[in-house]
C-alpha cells in the first residue's frame, strides 16, 4: 500500500475507525466557538465550476437522506418532509456547493440549517452544542465527501484533491486540546488504529532530523509486512527503470517539495531537465548542451507514476501523500534539495501567468511557492531574491487579498534587508511593492511617506537617471494623487515625463505610460477638456509605436473613452467604449481583467445617458461574470456591487440601495478593514442612499459618525472629507 493512511479512510475495515475519526473531529468543532471560527475563515474563490457543484450537490443531499434515516428510522413521512425543509431552495446556496471551505464545514452547515429549518419561536437561537442533529449531518457530509472521493480506490478526480487537503490538514492534526460536548451521537473511539497519534504524526512527519525509517511503524494498518519506505523505494526503482533511466526520481524530487494536495501538471514540463543522448553527434563534439527532455515524455514518466500509485495525475494535477514526499526527500543530501527547490522555482515563475484569472489555479501555485519556501527558503536567495517570491506577493494582491499583499511584502522587505542587504536592487524592489500594498490595503498617507524615503535612497543608490528612480518617482506622484492630493500628482508626473523624454526618448514604453498617468491625474484636478485632448494625442503616438492591439493603446482607448464621458459627451463614451470591447474580446477575451473593468464603465455610462434600467441590468450580469472570475470577495467584484446599487436607486429603489450598501459595508468590513478608503467611500454612499430613501435623520448620523472617521484617516482636506461634509450639511437641513 503506497498511501496507508489515505486507502484507510472509509475503505474496508477501517470504515469504523474512519466514522469515529470524522465524528470526533465534528465535536471539537460544534464545541468550540463556531462563531469565531467562521470569521478567521479564508475568503472564498468563488464558486466552483459546474461538474463541482455536480458532485458536491450529491454528497450534500446524500448526506441528508442519511441523516433523516437516522433521526426517523422507519417514519417515511418524517422522513420526507425533513429532507423537504432543509433541501429547499436554491442548490447552489448549499454548504461546499456555494465555494464555502470544506476544513469550515460546521460552521457552513450550521447557518444552513439555522436558515432553512429555524427553532421554534419559544426560542430565538439553538446552542450548536445542543442542537438536535447538527453533528449528525456534519458527520454524514464528510463521509460522504470521503467516499465519494475515494470512489473505491479509483479516486473521484473532481473531489478528491479537496479531500486529500481536508484529510491531511484536518482528520490528522489533533483536538485532543479541544474540550467534546458531554454526549455525542455515536461513541468515540478514545485511542483508534492508526500507526501515530493524530496530534503527534504530521509533526513528526515535517521533523526532518527524522528518517520515514523511524517514523513507520511495524506494521502498516492493513498488516502489509513491508515499511512504508521500503515499499516506496521498490516502486521508485521499478519507475526508474524506463528510459530516459532516472527520469521518474528526478520529477518525484521536485514533486516531494511542492504542495502534495495539487500541483500543476504544467510545472513538470517546465522543468528544464535536460539528459546526455549517446547518439547525438553534436554531444559527441562536446559542444552540445544535453537536450532538454520532450513534454510528452515528462507526461508519460507521470502517467507512470501514477500507476505505481506514488502520485495521483490526472492530466491537470499531481498530488502526492505526504508519506511518498518524505520519502523521497530522505533520500537527498543537502546540495540536492537545494538544486531541486531551485529548479521547482524557476519551473513555477515560468508557468505563472502574467495575467492572473483564475483564482483556483493562483492559488495552487502560491501553496506550491509556500510548499517550497518550508524546505529550503535560503535557496531562493542565492545573491538575489528568487522572481517566484515577487510573484507570490503580487498574486495575492491582484487576486483581491490586499492585505495579505501587504502582510506578504513585510515579510519579503524583512528578508531582503537581512540576506541581500538594505541597498541591494532587490530589497528595494521589495519596498517599493510593500509600500504600493499599503497603498492598496488603504494607508494612502503611509506609502507616500515610504515612497519618499525610497525615492531618496534611490538616488543615492542608483543615481536620478536610473530606470528604477524614475519608477520610484512615478509611484510617489500616483499615491500622492490617491492620498488626495491629485494636482500634487499632475505636477510631479510634468516633471519625470521632462526627464523621460531626456533620457529614455519621447517613444519609450514609460514615456508614453507617463504621458498616460499625466493626462489621468489633469483630469482627475478638474482639467476633463485638457485631458480629452492628451488622451487623443497620446492614442496617435500608441498606434504609431506599439500598435492599435497593445494592451497600453488599449488602455489609453478606454481612457479616452471615460474623460470623454466627464466632459460631458456621454453617448460618444458609449459609443466607443462599445467599440473597445470588441477589441478587447477579441485580443484579450472575454474574462480578462481589463475586458471585465470596461464593461462596468460601459454600464455606469448607460445610467449616464438616461437608462438607468439598461445599467441595473448590464451590472447584474457583469456582477455574475466577476463572481465567476474573480471570486465574491475581490475589489472589482465589491466595487461592481457598489455600482449595481447605485444605479438601482437611480432606477427608483432608493431602499434597494441602502440595503445593498448596508450589506456591502458588512463585507468590506471583513475583506478591507475599517480604515480602508473603499470602506469609508461605502459608508457615504449607504447614507445618502439611506437619506433618498426617507430617513433623512438616519442618513445625517451616519454622516456624522463618518465624518469622525474621515478626519482620523484621511484628514480634513481629503476630497472624501469634504464632499461628506457638504452631505452632512443637506441632509441635516432635511431632517
Amino acid at each position: 500500500m503506497i498511501e496507508p493512511l489515505s486507502a484507510a479512510t472509509l475503505g474496508g475495515l477501517a470504515v469504523d475507525t474512519a466514522r469515529a475519526t470524522i465524528t470526533k473531529w465534528v465535536g471539537a468543532r460544534i464545541a468550540s466557538d463556531i462563531s469565531a471560527g467562521m470569521r478567521e475563515r479564508p475568503l472564498k474563490q468563488g464558486r466552483p465550476a459546474k461538474d463541482q457543484q455536480t458532485e458536491l450537490n450529491l454528497v450534500i443531499t446524500r448526506a441528508v437522506e442519511l441523516t433523516a434515516l437516522e433521526l426517523f428510522p422507519g417514519q417515511e413521512r418524517l422522513q420526507k418532509a425533513f429532507r423537504r425543509d432543509l433541501l429547499k431552495g436554491h442548490p447552489r446556496e448549499r454548504p461546499l456547493v456555494n465555494g464555502s471551505d470544506l476544513a469550515y464545514l460546521v460552521g457552513d452547515v450550521h447557518e444552513w440549517v439555522t436558515r432553512n429549518d429555524p427553532p421554534p419561536l419559544s426560542q430565538k437561537s439553538v446552542d450548536p452544542v445542543a442542537h438536535p442533529y447538527l453533528s449528525v449531518l456534519c458527520r454524514n457530509i464528510v463521509a460522504q465527501f470521503g467516499f465519494r472521493a475515494e470512489n473505491n480506490g479509483t479516486k473521484n478526480t473532481i473531489l478528491y484533491p479537496r479531500w486529500n487537503r481536508f484529510w491531511t490538514t484536518e482528520l490528522l492534526n489533533s483536538h485532543n486540546e479541544v474540550p467534546l460536548p458531554a454526549a455525542t451521537d455515536l461513541p468515540i473511539d478514545a485511542s483508534p488504529a492508526w500507526p501515530r497519534r493524530f496530534g503527534t504524526y504530521r509533526q513528526l512527519l515535517a521533523d526532518r532530523t527524522l528518517t520515514l525509517e523511524q517514523l513507520s511503524p511495524e506494521l502498516l494498518p492493513d498488516q502489509y509486512p513491508h515499511t512504508v519506505a521500503a515499499a516506496l523505494t521498490i516502486a521508485l526503482e521499478h519507475a526508474d527503470r524506463y528510459e530516459p533511466a532516472g527520469l521518474a526520481s528526478l520529477l518525484l524530487a521536485s514533486a516531494c517539495v511542492l504542495d502534495p494536495a495539487g500541483i500543476p501538471a504544467d510545472l513538470f514540463t517546465a522543468l528544464q531537465i535536460g539528459w546526455d543522448s549517446e547518439d547525438d553527434p553534436e554531444d559527441e563534439q562536446g559542444g552540445a548542451d544535453p537536450a532538454l527532455i520532450p513534454p510528452r515524455t515528462i507526461t508519460d514518466t507521470l502517467a507512470r507514476l501514477h500507476r505505481l500509485n506514488l502520485v495521483d495525475y490526472d492530466g491537470t494535477f499531481v498530488r502526492v501523500h505526504a508519506l511518498v514526499q518524505r520519502t523521497r526527500r530522505d533520500q537527498l543530501d543537502e546540495q540536492q534539495m537545494r538544486t531541486v527547490v531551485q529548479h521547482a522555482a524557476g519551473a513555477l515563475d515560468a508557468i505563472w501567468p502574467e495575467v492572473e484569472n483564475d483564482p483556483v489555479r493562483s492559488a495552487a501555485l502560491r501553496a506550491n511557492l509556500t510548499a517550497l519556501r518550508g524546505h529550503d527558503q535560503s535557496a531562493l536567495f542565492q545573491g538575489e531574491a528568487h522572481p517566484a517570491l515577487f510573484r507570490h506577493g503580487t498574486s495575492l494582491g491582484v487576486n483581491g487579498h490586499v492585505n495579505d499583499a501587504h502582510l506578504y511584502y513585510q515579510g519579503l522587505y524583512a528578508l531582503c534587508d537581512d540576506l541581500l542587504g538594505p541597498d541591494h536592487s532587490h530589497t528595494l524592489v521589495a519596498r517599493n511593492d510593500l509600500a504600493y500594498w499599503r497603498g492598496a490595503s488603504g494607508d494612502a498617507a503611509g506609502a507616500v511617506s515610504a515612497l519618499a524615503e525610497l525615492v531618496t535612497d534611490r538616488l543615492r543608490v542608483s543615481g536620478p537617471d536610473r530606470l528604477e528612480t524614475l519608477i520610484a518617482r512615478g509611484n510617489l506622484a500616483t499615491w500622492k494623487g490617491e492620498a488626495g492630493d491629485a494636482a500634487g500628482a499632475a505636477d510631479a508626473f510634468a516633471e519625470l515625463l521632462t526627464d523621460f523624454r531626456r533620457i529614455l526618448g519621447p517613444d519609450h514604453p514609460e514615456t508614453l505610460a507617463t504621458r498616460n498617468n499625466l493626462a489621468s491625474w489633469r483630469g482627475r484636478a478638474g482639467d476633463a477638456a485638457g485631458t480629452v485632448a492628451a488622451f487623443t494625442e497620446l492614442l496617435e503616438d500608441l498606434v504609431r509605436v506599439l500598435g492599435p492591439d497593445h494592451p497600453d493603446t488599449l488602455i489609453a482607448r478606454g481612457n479616452l473613452a471615460s474623460w470623454r464621458g466627464e466632459a460631458g459627451d456621454a453617448q460618444a463614451a458609449v459609443t466607443a467604449f462599445t467599440e473597445l470591447l470588441e477589441d478587447l474580446v477579441r485580443v484579450l477575451g472575454p474574462d480578462h481583467p481589463l475586458t471585465l473593468t470596461y464593461r462596468g464603465n460601459l454600464a455606469s455610462l448607460r445610467g449616464e445617458v438616461d437608462d438607468a434600467p439598461g445599467a441595473v441590468a448590464a451590472f447584474t450580469e457583469l456582477l455574475e461574470d466577476l463572481m465567476r472570475v474573480l471570486g465574491p470577495d475581490h475589489p472589482d467584484t465589491l466595487i461592481a456591487r457598489g455600482n449595481l446599487a447605485i444605479w438601482c436607486g437611480e432606477a427608483g429603489d432608493a431602499p434597494a440601495a441602502a440595503t445593498a450598501f448596508a450589506q456591502l459595508i458588512s463585507d468590506r468590513l471583513r475583506v478591507f478593514g475599517p480604515d480602508h478608503l473603499d470602506t469609508l467611500a461605502t459608508r457615504a454612499n449607504f447614507a445618502i442612499w439611506l437619506g433618498k430613501a426617507g430617513d433623512a435623520a438616519g442618513a445625517a448620523s451616519a454622516l456624522t459618525d463618518l465624518l469622525d472617521d474621515l478626519e482620523r484617516v484621511l484628514g480634513p482636506d481629503h476630497p472624501l472629507t469634504s464632499s461628506t461634509e457638504i452631505a452632512l450639511t443637506y441632509w441635516q437641513s432635511r431632517s
